[in-house]
C-alpha cells in the first residue's frame, strides 16, 4: 500500500484500501535514497511532479470517509499486519493473503524496506524476535472518527526478565515500553476540587469565606495528603471579554480518576460545591442571536435608542457555521445600565409576543450564575452528597435561626423593596426591571430534620407584599426571576445539615473597613463569623468523607518498583500517545491536534526506519528546525518499534515534560533507574554488600552503561527527543560520550532542534549517522491548518483566507500552522485583517500567541503566569499559581486597576483557568508526586516563553526568588504590604497564602521538597543558605528521598556542584555515596545514614585537621553540623555484621548459573540465649551448625540428599527431610539414627513434629495424614479424609494435640480438624461459596485457634482472613482489609494474629478480643513470609522469592508499639531468616552466600561495635552468670569438623 493510503467504503460499507499515494509516498517496493556512511547526511527526495494540488480544492476539506463502527485493531506480526474491525456482531479479520490492491477488506499490506545487508546484527535481531522488515508507509493513525488500538504481538510469548515475573501485567508492559493500559498504574491525584458558586458581586462574602473557611480547609486537606483546588468562575467574570467567555465555554483538559489525560469536561469534576443562592435570579443579554431572532427583536424595538443599542452591542460573525450575531461583551459596560436592562426586557417581550415555547427561549436569558445553579440542582446525587447551600433569609427572620438550617414554619416572608440586592461590581447581565418592586416568596425550611428516608417538604409560599402585577409579560418576567422552584428542589434533596441561612439585612453585616471603596462600604454582607464557622464544619465533614472514600479506593500494591519511575513512565507514555494517536486518547477539542497523519508520509520517518533495521552500530542524530514536528516523529518511531519489534525493550523520553526529564543528567539517570528495575543494578550497593564501594557517578560513562545492558534476548531501543542544554553550557553533553561502537542489539536515536546541541553531539559521537529532516511541502502544512479549522467548524472570509494562506506558505512548519489556526479562531467575519496580523516566522507567531490582546486578562497578570510556568521546576499546580499571583503586587494592581484597595487581595482563579483554556493543546498536564501540574507541551513554546518573559538575568533571578519565597512560606499567615496607587503608603493585607512546612501532619510536603532547592540555588541568595538548608541537611535529604526520589537528590547535588562553592569536593563525595546506594534508598529513605557513614567514614577522620587550616568559616560550620548529624541517626537501623563474599561481588552479577543459597535456618534449642543454628543448603547437600555469635561453622555434614526441612528433637538430634524421605540424624556425630518408612509427596512434602517421639506426615498420595514413630520408623496412626479426597496442607499445634488439613477435592473444600490425642475428627469446617487458601494458614500453640486466608470461589480479586475457634468449630472473626492478604502467622507464645498485606502493610489482631491492634505502614515491597519471636513482640518479613524485586529486602517490625523499626536491602534475594528471641539480631540467608548474614539492630545514639559487644555478652550468659566462653555444640573434639553423612544402612 502506498504512503498515506486511505480507507474507503463500498456499497456494502466494507472497508477498502485505495492505492492513492499522497505527496511523500514511495512506490511499492521502492527504497528511499539514503546513505548509511558514517557521519553522512541522510536525505530522501520525492517527485513533486506526481502530486499536483487540486485547483478546485475547498478551503475546509471534508472529513475522510469514516471506517466501520468499532475500534480498528492492528495486530502486528513479524512479516505483516492484520487489520481487524470490531463491530457489534463481532470481530472480523481479513486473511493475510487477501486479494490485490493491498489486500482484501480489512487487510493492510505493508510494503517493506530491506536493509540490504546480511549481517550478524540481522541474525541476532531475527533470533530475538525482531522483524527486519520496515514499513515504508505504515499508517498507525487514521481519521479522527477511527479508534485505533495497538496490540504488540508476541509479548505474551516473551520470557520476561526474572525480576518482572511477579509484577502486575500492566506494570510489566510499562517498564518494557509496551504499555497496554495505564488505568491501574497510577491513582487519582490527591486533589479535592472545591467549587464556589456565588454571584460575582459577593466580594465581602468571599473575603469571609477565604479567611474563615477556605484557608483553614486547605490545611485540613494538606494534613491528609491532599491539596484543595478552588474554582470560582464568577469572581471577576464580568471583566472577561467575549473571546475569554468563548474560551471558557470549551471544557478544559484535566486529569481523570486514573491519571489518563483526556480532553473535554470531566464528569463530576467538582468534588465539593459551596453554593451561595442569591435572593433573585437575573436576566442577561443573549450571548449570540440567530439571524431570525435578531431580525425579530430589531423589528419589535419601540424606539431608536434601543435600536442603536442593539446595533452597538451585536455584530454579525459569518465565520461561524451557521453564522450568528455575537454579543460584544466589552461594549456592555460602556452603556447605561438602565438602558441595558430595558433592552433585556424588550427581548423577552419579543419572544413572548411570538407565542412560541417560552421555556426554550427564556433559558437563553439565564445568566452564567443561574446556569451553574440549575446544573447543580439537576444533579440530585451531587446536591445530596457533595453540596453545601447557603440560602437567603428575609428581614423578619429570627436572628437565632440565622446561620443554621432551622426556622419556624411560615416565618419566611417576601423580600421587600427595602432589602435591596443591588451589589457593587455587578456583571454585565442585568436584573429585571421589576426587581426593585417585587421579590419572590422564599419557602421556609422545616424546624427539625425529617425522619430517616423522608424528604424535606416545602411549605406553600407566604403571602406576598409586592406591587400588583397586571401585565402578562410582567408575570412571565417575574416568574423568570423567582428562585422558588430552585429553593424547593434544594430543600427537598440537600441534607438538612448542609443548608445554612445567610443574614437577612446589612445591619447584621460586618462593619466595612475604612480603606475600602465606597461601593464596597455600603454593600450588605450576608455572612458573619458565626455563619462561616457553620459553613466550615459542614464543608470539612464533606472533605473528610471524600478523602476517606478516596483512601479506601486507592489500593496500591507494593511491588518494590519506585513510585517515581512509574510516574515518569506514565507521563512519557501519555505524552507519546497524545502525539502519535490523539484521536484514541483525546476527543476532538479546542486545542490543536497533533500533526501525526501527514508525518506518516514524511520521508524522514522512512529514513530513520531504515537505519533502525540496518546493521549499523552507531547512534542516529536527527535534526530539524523548531516546529518541524520532532516530538511527533519520535512518537511515531515508538509506535513503529513496539509493533515491529515486540520482544524489544523500548525506552523513550521526551525531555522537559516532567521533573525527571529536565536535564540530560536527570533523563539518563531516570533511564538507568528503569533498567536497574528491570535487570537489577549494575554494581552492588555499598551498604548492602557490607564493603566500601568507591565507584563515582561518572557522567562520561553513563550513556555507555545504558547502551551495553542489551542482550540478544532483550534488544534495547533508546529514543531521546528534545535534547537541549538546561544551563546552555556544552559541558552538559559530557553524559552523551560514546567511545566505542554500540552493541549490535542496541539502537539509539537522538532528536533535537537545537543546532548547538547537534554540533556538540556530533563532536562527542563522531561516527553517528546524521539525519536532517526533509522540508515540508507547503500544501501539506495548509492541510494541517484546514483540518484544524474543520474540526472546530470554523470558516474564514476570502480576505482572511488569503492572509492566512500567505502566512503559512511563508513558514511551512506544522507548529506554525497549528498556532496560526489557534489564533484565527478568534477572528470574526467583520474583522479586517492584514498580513501584519500573522507574522511570517515561527518565533514571531509564538510571541503573538504568548501576547494575546489585553482584553483577555491583564497584561501584567498574563506575563507573570507565563514566567512562573516557564520557571517553575517540573511545572506548576493551579493552587500554586493562585498563591504566586496573589503575592505579586504588580499583578494585583493590574487586576484591580480601577479599585484603590481591593476587597480581597487575591487573584481571581478564573484568570488562570482562562489562560489554561486559551493555551489548550500547548500545555501538558501530568501527575507528579500525587498532584497534577501544568507545563509546556512543546520545547519551542517553552524556549519562546523563556526568551520572552525570562530574558534578563535580573528578571529570572527575581522570579526564582519569588518561587523560593513561596515554598519557604514567607507570606503564609502574614499580612503583606500592598502599595496604594494614589498615595505613597503601603497597606498590610492578608493574601491567604498556604504555609509550607516540611510535613503536614504525617504527610511530607512533596512540592516543597521538589522545588525549593532549585529555586534557592537560582534565586541569588547566599550560597551558604541553599547549601546548608537543602544539601548539608540529613533530615532534608532523608525527607526528599521519600517525598520525591533519589534521582531528584542527585540532580540537586549536581546543581550544587555547578555552583562551585568551597564545599564542591565534599558535595561530590555525597553525590557518589548516594548514587552507589540508589537501589537501596529507593526502598527505604532512612538507609541514607548507613549509606553516607560507610562511604564518608574515611573523610570524617580528616575533617577536623583540614577544617582548622581552612579560612572559610562556612566550610567548617556546614560540614561540622552535617557530620555530627551523620553520627546520630534519628531512628534504629539494621547493620550487617558480616561481609558478603558471593552476593556482593561482580561475579554474582555476571553469573549465568544457579548460585547456592541457605534454604532454612533453625535454632538448635528453644533457649532464650541459644547461640547455635542449623542451616540447610539443599543445592550443596549440606547441613551446617553455626555459632551465631561468631558466625563460625562448628559442624558440616555433607552428602545429604537435597535436605529441605529440619525439625529439632533435642539439642543434638533432628528429623530431616531429604528429597522425599524422613531421617533422624545425630547432628553432632553426623550419623543417621533412623529412617522413617513413609515417602512424602513430591509436590507437597509436608511433615511436623507431634512430640519428641512422633512425627505427623502427609502420605505420598496426599490422601492420608500419618503419625510415625521416631524410634521404630513405623506408622502409628493414619487420618484419612475419604476415598479420592486429597489433602493440600498440614498444620500441627505446638502442643501436638490438634491436626488441621485442607481437603482440596470438594468444592468448596473444607478444613478438617482432628484430635491427635483421641484420634478422631473434631470439625469439618466449611464456608459456603468460599475456598480456603491453606498456604496462608496458622494454628495457635495450644490448638484452640486457627487463622486462614479465604476468598470467594467466583471472585479472586480480593481475600480476607477467618479465625475459627477449634474448640467449638465456630467462626470467631472475619478480618477484611482493603488490600490482599499475602501472609498469616500466629506467634507461639502470643495471642495475636499477624497478617501481611500486598500493600506492604502489617496488621496485628488480638485473638482474645478480636479487635485490630495495629495497622502498620511499611516500605514499598511485598512480602509472603513472616518470622516472629515466640513472645510476639517483634517479627521480620520478606518475600521468599529469589527472582522478584521485593525479595531483596527484610523488614523488622515492633509489634508492641505498632511501628516499623528498620529495613535492609541486599544485593541478592533473601531465601530465609531467623530472628533471635530478644528481637535484636536476625540471621538472613542470601542467594549466593554459604553463611548466614547477621543483621544487628542498632538503636538511637548507639554504634554497631558497642551494640554487638553487649549483645554477645548477653547471649553467652547461662542462668544469669557469665560463662567462660566455652559454650560449645556437642563433643568439643569435633569442633569445626566436616563429616560425610551416610544415609544408607
Amino acid at each position: 500500500m502506498g504512503a498515506g493510503c486511505s480507507l474507503q467504503k463500498d456499497g456494502k460499507d466494507k472497508p477498502k484500501l485505495s492505492q492513492t499515494s499522497l505527496r511523500h509516498g514511495l512506490k511499492k517496493g521502492e527504497k528511499p535514497a539514503m546513505g548509511t556512511t558514517k557521519g553522512s547526511t541522510v536525505s530522501v527526495k520525492d517527485d513533486d511532479s506526481k502530486h499536483k494540488l487540486d485547483p478546485h480544492r475547498k478551503w475546509v476539506q471534508p472529513l475522510p470517509t469514516p471506517l466501520p463502527k468499532g475500534p480498528l485493531l492492528i495486530t502486528p506480526d513479524v512479516s505483516s499486519f492484520t487489520v481487524t474491525t470490531s463491530t457489534e456482531e463481532g470481530a472480523s479479520t481479513a486473511p493475510p493473503d487477501g486479494g490485490g490492491n493491498g489486500g482484501g477488506a480489512g487487510f493492510l499490506n505493508v510494503s517493506t524496506v530491506q536493509s540490504g545487508h546480511s549481517s550478524v546484527a540481522s541474525d541476532a535481531l531475527s533470533a530475538a524476535g525482531f522483524s527486519t522488515h520496515s514499513s515504508n508507509s505504515m499508517s498507525l493513525t487514521s481519521s479522527l472518527s477511527t479508534n485505533v488500538a495497538l496490540t504488540p504481538s508476541g509479548l505474551h510469548k516473551w520470557k520476561l526478565p526474572p525480576r518482572l515475573e511477579s509484577l502486575p501485567d500492566q506494570l510489566q508492559r510499562l517498564l518494557l515500553g509496551h504499555p497496554d493500559s495505564l488505568v491501574d498504574l497510577i491513582s487519582r491525584p490527591n486533589v479535592i476540587n472545591l467549587t464556589l458558586v456565588a454571584p460575582e458581586d459577593y466580594m465581602k462574602e468571599r473575603l469571609l469565606l477565604w479567611s474563615d473557611v477556605i484557608a483553614p480547609l486547605r490545611l485540613v486537606c494538606a494534613e491528609r495528603g491532599f491539596a484543595l483546588d478552588i474554582q470560582d468562575d464568577f469572581w471577576a467574570r464580568s471583566s472577561l471579554p467575549d473571546c475569554a467567555s468563548r474560551v471558557l465555554a470549551a471544557h478544559e483538559s484535566e486529569v481523570d480518576i486514573k491519571g489518563e489525560v483526556l480532553a473535554g469536561h470531566i464528569e463530576n469534576q467538582s468534588d465539593i460545591i459551596l453554593l451561595l443562592l442569591a435572593p433573585r435570579f437575573s436576566a442577561r443579554l443573549l450571548s449570540s442571536l440567530s439571524y431570525k431572532d435578531y431580525t425579530s427583536i430589531l423589528v419589535s424595538l419601540p424606539d431608536s435608542d434601543s435600536t442603536a443599542l442593539l446595533y452597538s452591542l451585536y455584530t454579525n460573525n459569518a465565520n461561524l457555521d451557521p453564522q450568528r450575531y455575537e454579543l460584544k461583551v466589552s461594549e456592555v459596560v460602556q452603556h447605561d445600565e438602565a438602558k441595558v436592562k430595558q433592552l433585556v426586557s424588550f427581548m423577552m417581550e419579543c419572544f413572548l409576543s411570538q407565542g412560541e415555547d417560552m421555556a426554550e427561549h427564556f433559558i437563553q436569558f439565564h445568566s452564567d450564575y443561574r446556569k451553574a445553579v440549575e446544573k447543580i440542582v439537576e444533579n440530585k446525587q451531587v446536591l445530596t452528597e457533595n453540596t453545601v447551600v447557603l440560602i437567603p433569609s428575609c428581614p423578619s427572620e429570627d436572628p437565632s435561626t440565622v446561620g443554621t438550617g432551622r426556622n419556624t414554619v411560615g416565618s419566611l416572608g417576601v423580600h421587600c423593596s427595602s432589602a435591596s440586592t443591588s451589589r457593587p461590581h455587578s456583571p454585565f447581565v442585568s436584573c429585571s426591571q421589576h426587581e426593585s418592586s417585587s421579590q419572590s416568596a422564599i419557602p421556609s425550611v422545616p424546624h427539625s430534620p425529617p425522619a430517616e428516608g423522608a424528604a424535606l417538604q416545602t411549605p406553600s409560599a407566604a403571602p406576598t407584599t409586592s406591587t400588583t402585577v397586571t401585565s402578562t409579560t410582567d408575570v412571565q418576567v417575574e416568574a423568570f426571576c423567582s428562585i422558588e422552584a430552585t429553593l424547593s428542589s434544594i430543600t427537598s434533596h440537600c441534607p438538612y445539615e448542609n443548608i445554612i441561612k445567610m443574614l437577612p439585612r446589612s445591619e447584621h453585616s460586618m462593619e466595612p473597613e475604612s480603606d475600602q471603596p465606597e461601593d464596597v462600604k455600603h454593600a450588605p454582607c450576608f455572612l458573619s463569623p458565626n455563619i462561616c464557622s457553620n459553613i466550615r464544619d459542614a464543608v470539612t465533614h464533606l472533605v473528610e468523607t471524600m478523602i476517606h472514600q478516596r483512601e479506601d479506593g486507592q489500593r496500591q500494591v507494593a511491588t518494590g518498583v519506585p513510585r517515581s519511575i512509574i510516574e515518569e513512565l506514565v507521563t512519557q507514555t501519555q505524552y507519546c500517545r497524545r502525539l502519535a494517536q490523539p484521536q484514541v486518547f483525546m476527543t476532538p477539542s479546542p486545542g490543536p491536534p497533533s500533526p501525526s497523519r501527514p508525518l506518516q508520509e514524511s520521508p524522514t520517518l522512512n529514513s530513520i526506519r531504515g537505519l533502525l533495521v540496518s546493521d549499523t552500530e552507531e547512534p542516529v542524530l536527527v535534526y530539524g528546525p523548531p516546529g518541524w514536528g520532532l516530538s511527533t516523529l519520535a512518537a511515531q518511531l515508538v509506535n513503529f518499534i513496539t509493533v515491529s519489534f515486540p520482544t524489544s525493550l523500548v525506552i523513550y523520553r521526551f525531555m522537559g515534560i516532567s521533573p525527571d526529564s529536565q536535564t540530560l543528567m536527570s533523563t539518563l539517570l531516570s533511564i538507568r533507574q528503569q533498567l536497574d528495575t528491570i535487570l537489577g543494578p549494575l554494581k552492588p550497593s555499598s551498604i548492602a554488600s557490607g564493603r566500601l564501594v568507591t565507584e563515582s557517578l561518572s557522567t562520561e560513562t553513563l550513556l555507555q552503561d545504558i547502551a551495553w545492558r542489551s542482550t540478544s534476548h532483550m534488544p534495547i531501543f533508546l529514543i531521546l527527543e528534545g535534547v537541549t542544554l538546561y544551563s546552555r553550557k556544552l559541558s552538559e553533553l559530557e553524559v552523551m560520550t560514546l567511545t566505542s561502537p554500540l552493541p549490535k542489539t542496541t539502537k539509539i536515536v537522538l532528536l533535537s532542534s537545537d543546532a548547538d546541541v547537534i554540533r556538540g553531539l556530533r563532536a562527542k559521537i563522531k561516527d553517528a549517522h546524521y539525519v536532517k529532516t526533509t522540508p515540508w511541502e507547503k500544501e501539506i502544512i495548509v492541510d494541517i491548518f484546514n483540518d484544524y479549522l474543520q474540526d472546530q467548524k470554523q470558516n474564514l472570509t476570502d480576505s482572511q483566507v488569503s492572509v492566512a494562506t500567505s502566512a503559512i506558505r511563508s513558514c511551512p512548519l506544522p507548529l506554525y500552522a497549528l498556532v496560526t489556526a489557534h489564533i484565527v479562531r478568534a477572528w470574526r467575519s467583520s474583522d479586517q485583517v492584514t498580513e501584519d496580523d500573522l507574522p511570517g516566522s515561527l518565533e514571531e507567531i509564538l510571541v503573538r500567541l504568548l501576547e494575546p490582546p489585553k482584553t483577555i486578562v491583564p497584561s501584567d497578570c498574563f506575563s507573570a503566569m507565563m514566567a512562573y510556568l516557564s520557571c517553575a521546576v517540573g511545572g506548576v499546580t493551579p493552587w500554586e499559581m493562585g498563591d504566586l499571583l496573589s503575592v505579586n503586587d504588580t499583578v494585583l494592581i493590574s487586576i484591580y486597576s480601577d479599585v484603590r484597595d481591593p476587597p480581597i487581595h487575591r487573584a481571581p482563579p478564573i484568570y488562570w483557568r482562562v489562560v489554561r483554556a486559551s493555551l489548550r493543546g500547548f500545555l501538558h498536564v501530568f501527575v507528579s508526586a500525587n498532584f497534577y501540574t501544568h507545563t509546556w507541551a512543546s520545547g519551542a513554546m517553552r524556549r519562546c516563553a523563556q526568551s520572552r518573559h525570562l530574558a534578563s538575568r535580573t528578571c529570572s533571578t527575581t522570579l526564582q526568588r519569588e518561587l523560593a519565597d513561596k515554598f519557604l512560606g514567607r507570606w503564609a499567615g502574614k499580612k503583606k504590604p500592598y502599595p496604594d496607587p494614589e498615595e505613597e503608603i503601603e497597606l498590610l493585607q492578608d493574601r491567604f497564602i498556604m504555609p509550607q512546612p516540611d510535613t503536614f501532619g504525617s504527610f511530607l510536603n512533596t512540592r516543597r521538597f521538589m522545588c525549593l532547592p532549585t529555586h534557592l540555588m537560582l534565586s541569588g541568595n547566599k550560597d551558604s543558605y541553599a547549601i546548608d538548608s537543602c544539601i548539608l541537611n540529613l533530615t532534608w535529604l532523608e525527607g526528599k528521598i521519600k517525598a520525591n526520589s533519589v534521582l531528584q537528590i542527585l540532580c540537586d547535588l549536581e546543581k550544587a556542584i555547578a555552583m562551585e562553592t568551597p564545599l564542591t569536593d565534599e558535595i561530590r563525595l555525597i553525590q557518589q555515596a548516594i548514587f552507589n546506594s540508589s537501589s537501596v534508598l529507593n526502598i527505604d529513605n532512612r538507609e541514607i545514614y548507613k549509606c553516607l557513614q560507610s562511604s564518608l567514614k574515611p573523610h570524617t577522620k580528616n575533617f577536623s585537621s583540614s577544617s582548622k587550616g581552612s579560612k572559610s568559616k562556612y566550610r567548617k560550620s556546614g560540614l561540622k553540623q552535617f557530620y555530627a548529624a551523620l553520627s546520630r541517626p534519628t531512628g534504629s537501623l539494621l547493620y550487617p555484621m558480616d561481609e558478603m563474599k558471593g552476593a556482593g561481588t561482580d561475579k554474582f552479577y555476571n553469573s549465568t548459573i544457579p548460585l547456592p543459597a541457605i534454604d532454612s535456618i533453625i535454632p538448635v534449642t528453644s533457649a532464650k540465649n541459644e547461640i547455635f543454628m542449623a542451616t540447610l543448603l539443599r543445592s550443596e547437600g549440606e547441613i551446617k551448625i553455626v555459632n551465631i555469635v561468631t558466625n563460625k561453622t562448628v559442624r558440616t555434614l555433607t552428602g545429604a540428599d537435597h535436605p529441605q526441612r529440619l525439625a529439632m528433637l533435642d539439642p543434638r538430634t533432628a528429623v530431616v527431610l531429604c528429597n522425599r524421605e524422613l531421617y533422624v540424624i545425630d547432628l553432632d556425630a553426623g550419623q543417621m539414627v533412623t529412617k522413617l518408612r513413609s515417602v512424602l509427596n513430591l509436590r507437597l512434602p509436608l511433615f511436623a513434629l507431634q512430640d519428641s517421639r512422633h512425627v505427623v506426615a502427609l502420605s505420598r498420595d496426599r490422601m492420608v495424614a500419618q503419625v510415625l514413630d521416631i524410634e521404630t520408623g513405623g506408622i502409628v496412626t493414619s487420618f484419612k479424609a475419604g476415598e479420592t479426597r486429597f489433602l493440600n496442607s498440614l498444620l500441627v499445634s505446638g502442643d501436638g494435640r490438634v491436626l488441621v488439613c485442607g481437603d482440596e477435592t470438594q468444592k468448596p473444600f473444607p478444613l478438617l480438624v482432628w484430635s491427635l490425642d483421641r484420634c478422631k475428627l473434631l470439625h469439618d469446617i466449611r464456608l459456603p461459596q468460599h475456598e480456603f487458601l491453606t498456604d496462608m494458614a496458622a494454628i495457635s500453640h495450644k490448638g484452640n485457634c486457627l487463622a486462614c486466608a479465604c476468598r470467594e470461589v467466583e471472585d479472586h480479586s480480593s481475600n480476607f482472613v477467618v479465625i475459627y475457634d477449634l474448640m467449638s468449630g465456630h467462626l470467631f472473626k472475619k478480618i477484611k482489609m482493603a488490600a490482599m492478604c499475602v501472609a498469616v502467622t500466629i506467634p507461639s507464645s502470643s495471642m495475636t494474629v499477624l497478617v501481611g498485606l500486598d500493600s506492604g502493610q502489617l496488621v496485628v489482631w488480638d485473638l482474645v478480643s478480636g479487635n485490630q491492634r495495629f495497622l502498620i505502614d511499611g516500605v514499598h515491597v511485598s512480602m509472603n513470609t513472616i518470622v516472629a519471636t515466640p513472645n510476639g513482640k517483634r517479627c521480620v518479613t520478606f518475600s521468599k522469592d529469589t527472582l522478584s524485586i521485593s525479595s531483596h529486602t527484610v523488614v523488622l517490625w515492633d509489634l508492641q508499639k505498632g511501628v516499623l523499626i528498620a529495613s535492609h536491602t541486599f544485593p541478592a534475594g533473601v531465601t530465609c531468616a531467623h530472628l533471635t528471641p530478644d528481637g535484636k539480631m536476625a540471621a538472613i540467608g542470601i542467594r549466593g552466600e554459604y553463611q548466614p548474614i547477621r543483621m544487628m539492630l542498632v538503636s538511637d545514639g548507639a554504634n554497631l561495635e558497642q551494640t554487638t559487644q553487649a549483645w554477645a555478652q548477653e547471649m553467652l550468659k547461662e542462668d544469669g552468670n557469665e560463662s567462660s566462653r566455652t559454650k560449645t555444640f556437642g563433643d568439643p573434639q569435633r569442633a569445626e569438623a566436616i563429616i560425610h553423612l551416610v544415609t544408607e544402612w
